[in-house]
């Protein structure tokens, strides 16, 4: 009980940081999707070119536009021949994410080579 007693202090302190660390630590991982959420949003004012792309994985993100996720796709896509993987985000609804199938093509917009800005904009489901 004496070493609980004598060392509270310390182990209050560690808790916090460790805390602290935590919190820093899941807030860095927020930043590239907000990154990529904000090119999403504004694709509409910058301009850019319109290429194909094909779906190689996707994720949720924990953020909503109304009802519906955003979601990280990461897709293939050939600048002057040498294919790369990319990754964007693009807003779904649920009946939309079932669809999602590995090789789907992606209608995409970039700005310059390589990409300064990128956005899905649609999912080619009927293809």
């Amino acid at each position: 009980m004496s070493f609980i007693s004598e060392y509270i202090a310390v182990l209050l302190v560690t808790f916090a940081l460790i805390t602290i660390f935590a919190s820093f630590k899941g807030l860095k991982g927020q930043k590239e999707d907000s990154i990529q959420i904000q090119q999403w949003l504004t694709r509409e004012s910058w301009k850019g070119e319109v290429a194909q792309g094909k779906l190689k994985t996707w994720k949720q993100t924990t953020t909503t536009n109304n009802y519906n996720h955003y979601y990280i796709l990461t897709f293939e896509f050939s600048f002057g021949g040498t294919p790369r993987n990319y990754s964007a985000v693009i807003v779904l609804n649920a009946s939309e994410v079932i669809k999602l199938k590995k090789g789907v093509p992606l209608k995409i917009k970039h700005q310059e080579i390589p990409p300064e800005n990128i956005a899905v904009l649609s999912v080619e489901f009927d293809n």
